[in-house]
């Protein structure tokens, strides 16, 4: 847990906004992570 907690400080500072966020990433992000949890949620059903 002690470097979760660090890792957290670290990575991220006051700087960090939304309005930098790159767009395109964040969105090709969120396909895959939802592209991802439907291939597994039907691999339960």
């Amino acid at each position: 847990m002690k470097k979760i907690i660090a890792f957290s400080l670290l990575h991220h500072t006051a700087e960090d906004t939304f309005e930098k966020v790159n767009r395109r990433k964040l969105l090709l992000g969120s396909v895959l992570m939802a592209t991802y949890l439907y291939d597994r949620q039907k691999l339960v059903i």
